[in-house]
């Protein structure tokens, strides 16, 4: 008897939960300040364990050189394996995010980002480059610290910020 009770109460509490304006206006979990920008975009030189490669803080390991007949293999390196070679594998590796929404309308679409270099859609609504962005305070922005403008490394000092960002000073 005492279940059949909790059972009813649940039920009515849940029947009572605005469920679906719960849902509707949710504020941004990332404060403004704090949200991927452009302008925090680096690139950084992966020379280890038999692999020399640049890499993006945007999501994009690789490079395509500027001028594919006239590439110079002994600076350029898009995955070279093994380093020194100058074999290079790829021209470019990212991650491909996405998900399924309902949209206001009721349909259900399927929405992709990714951090790709080439074939960008531009925002109607902010006019940039949809992409991942990077966050700014993850790496040494003083180019006088920084000389080479890297994403933090971990081997590398020069590159880490003077604060992590959600760290206790």
């Amino acid at each position: 008897m005492k279940r059949v009770r909790l059972g009813i109460w649940l039920i009515a509490l849940l029947a009572l939960t605005p469920a679906g304006s719960a849902r509707a206006d949710l504020d941004p979990v990332v404060p403004p300040g704090q949200r991927g920008q452009s302008d925090a975009e680096r690139s950084g030189l992966h020379d280890a364990n038999r692999l020399r490669t640049v890499f993006w803080n945007y999501g994009m390991v690789g490079d395509f050189p500027p001028d594919p007949g006239k590439v110079d293999l002994s600076v350029f390196h898009s995955v070279e394996a093994p380093k020194g070679s100058g074999m290079n594998y790829t021209d470019g590796i990212t991650p491909f995010v996405m998900g399924r929404i309902v949209q206001a309308s009721g349909d259900t679409s399927i929405i992709m980002e990714t951090g790709f270099r080439e074939r960008q859609g531009i925002s109607p609504r902010y006019n940039r480059i949809m992409r991942f962005e990077p966050r700014p305070g993850y790496f040494q922005a003083d180019p006088t610290i920084n000389r080479g403008r890297s994403p933090a490394i971990s081997n590398d000092p020069r590159t880490w910020p003077n604060q992590w960002p959600g760290r206790l000073a």
